[in-house]
């Protein structure tokens, strides 16, 4: 991957230069879970049509929303959540712990998914075959 780096700074001028940066698997979103070293959630759709509405509605634009906590998150702390739909294959989306909440009968944390491009690629494949590939063009703008 390319990118810039700032090689001069004064009052006047920024100067930047090409500079190549080498990405690992793990450190690309949307990669095999981080095995053991981070919680993780696990959410079942039952429908496809289910998880694309809260995927298109609010993972994707980056809103909050309210998971299965697992035990010893804090706010900060990020997490894998493996997304099972149906009979299809599991993905893993990660999301970050903005807010936890501690009840009785179980724990809730507020998470914000990391969602972009590289999510755009694990789902896509997914809408288009529940939805077929024009219907998913003029949602996916």
């Amino acid at each position: 991957m390319q990118g810039y780096r700032l090689v001069h700074q004064d009052e006047e001028v920024e100067v930047y230069e090409l500079d190549t940066i080498e990405v690992a698997d793990e450190d690309i979103l949307c990669a095999e879970p981080a095995a053991e070293m981070r919680p993780s959630v696990q959410l079942r759709y039952l429908q496809v049509n289910e998880f694309l509405g809260q995927y298109l509605g609010r993972i994707r634009r980056g809103e909050p929303m309210v998971v299965p906590a697992p035990r010893g998150v804090e706010r900060g702390d990020l997490v894998d959540v493996e997304i099972a739909i149906a009979q299809r294959e599991r993905i893993i989306l990660h999301a970050q712990v903005i807010e936890r909440w501690p009840l009785s009968s179980s724990e809730l944390a507020e998470v914000q998914f990391f969602a972009g491009r590289l999510t755009d690629r694990i789902v896509l494949p997914i809408a288009e075959r529940a939805l077929g590939g024009r219907l998913t063009a003029r949602i996916w703008r």
